[in-house]
């Protein structure tokens, strides 16, 4: 499937008429208006992205961190027609690039594993203190157990909040001076 030629379903506009019986064409026509229809007017490269992810079986919640799409919005790219035609190519296309890169990252690093393994296990004293410390931090951080941060967070609550306003409001208004009370003591002339 050609992604570049893919183009975008319209709505149809609706015409209102005078009350008449259902015939069969109706029905036909009710049965199409029910199908989806695509609302993305353009794949764009996160689109691409998630459905690369969702391809390679990776959870709604990981693709929603990795390209910032909260999960309904993911839940609802997987509803639209544009988008399942997508997946579905990523699905499909074997020779993909980036199934290619992501199994040779993977190969790479059990590689690497093993090597350390080895190494480790024929001359350990070749390691520094320094290069094991690194090497059980980085193997803890990847697997969920690496170390935490205390970050200390101060939260001012405010109990009675709304109480204490409407008490400053009315001792507020008991010291407005009230100008219809007030006598005029000015000296008369004369």
């Amino acid at each position: 499937m050609d992604l570049s030629t893919l183009t975008v379903a319209r709505a149809m506009p609706m015409e209102v008429g005078e009350p008449r019986e259902l015939t069969q064409a109706d029905l036909e026509l009710a049965k199409q208006a029910d199908t989806p229809k695509a609302r993305l007017g353009r794949l764009r490269d996160r689109h691409h992205q998630v459905a690369r992810l969702l391809a390679l079986g990776t959870k709604p919640s990981a693709i929603s961190i990795i390209t910032g799409y909260t999960a309904s919005t993911i839940s609802n790219l997987q509803s639209d027609p544009a988008f399942q035609d997508l997946l579905a190519f990523y699905r499909d296309d074997e020779d993909d690039e980036y199934r290619k890169m992501r199994a040779q990252l993977s190969g790479l690093g059990d590689d690497a594993l093993a090597e350390l393994r080895l190494r480790l296990e024929e001359s350990p004293e070749k390691f520094s203190v320094k290069e094991l410390r690194e090497t059980i931090v980085m193997v803890a951080d990847r697997t969920g157990n690496g170390p935490t941060s205390n970050v200390k967070t101060d939260v001012n609550v405010t109990v009675g909040l709304a109480d204490r306003l409407a008490a400053a409001r009315a001792q507020a208004a008991d010291r407005v001076l009230d100008l219809t009370t007030l006598k005029d003591v000015t000296p008369k002339e004369g």
